[in-house]
């Protein structure tokens, strides 16, 4: 039960600490792909004029 409850405690430690590495990679997904996007309208542009 010792080793169990050991697993679970450094388990809930890193889950207090992930919270905002993953708010950091979801805003850098989000920044990247709006610039995906951002890049394929000014190809797309180039490409019909």
């Amino acid at each position: 039960m010792g080793r169990y409850e050991g697993g679970y405690a450094s388990r809930r430690h890193m889950n207090e600490e992930t919270p905002i590495n993953i708010s950091l990679l979801f805003i850098f997904f989000i920044f990247a792909t709006i610039l995906y996007f951002m890049f394929i309208a000014v190809g797309l542009q180039f490409s019909s004029s």
